[in-house]
């Protein structure tokens, strides 16, 4: 139970990667085998494929695994490059910040708006963008932490390779 709590985020984007390969692959089976396609699977697996995206976006912050351009940092000396990344993890917050706060006005503005086939509020397919950008934040801010106490593995000491 404890693993599946710490890794909520992966167990999540993954259950829904499957429920979505599922609803496609059982809409194509029923449309060409049986001629009795699902109208509902597009807005579906279109909302869900929306949520997964964004939390597979904080499974990435989580691990530090956003692409990085490195080219040019890496060529200045490591206390330079601790205080680089500790300004853009300040960035981050900020435009994390900003999606949260404009996602949430935007979602809460298509709340009268429905879907097509299963007239679902827009609202709960919009608010993956503010739920996504408060998990990119939480991970984003446990990074900067441990940037500043010293904790924090950089990219090639933890092993991933320079872009």
């Amino acid at each position: 139970m404890r693993l599946l709590v710490a890794n909520l985020e992966e167990a999540l984007a993954g259950a829904l990667m499957l429920v979505i390969l599922t609803i496609i692959f059982l809409s194509v089976v029923f449309r060409y085998a049986f001629s009795q396609p699902f109208q509902w699977s597009d807005e579906i697996a279109m909302g869900l494929f929306i949520w997964q995206v964004f939390i597979a976006a904080a499974v990435a912050m989580k691990r530090g695994m956003h692409i990085a351009v490195e080219m040019f940092t890496i060529l200045l000396p490591e206390a330079f490059q601790r205080w680089l990344r500790i300004v853009v993890h300040l960035l981050m917050i900020l435009v994390l910040i900003s999606i949260v706060i404009f996602g949430w006005q935007f979602a809460n503005a298509t709340w009268t708006q429905y879907t097509l086939n299963l007239q679902i509020p827009r609202f709960w397919i919009n608010l993956a963008a503010p739920v996504g950008a408060l998990l990119m934040l939480r991970w984003t801010i446990v990074h900067l932490l441990k940037e500043l106490s010293g904790q924090e593995k950089t990219p090639e000491a933890a092993g991933a390779g320079v872009v």
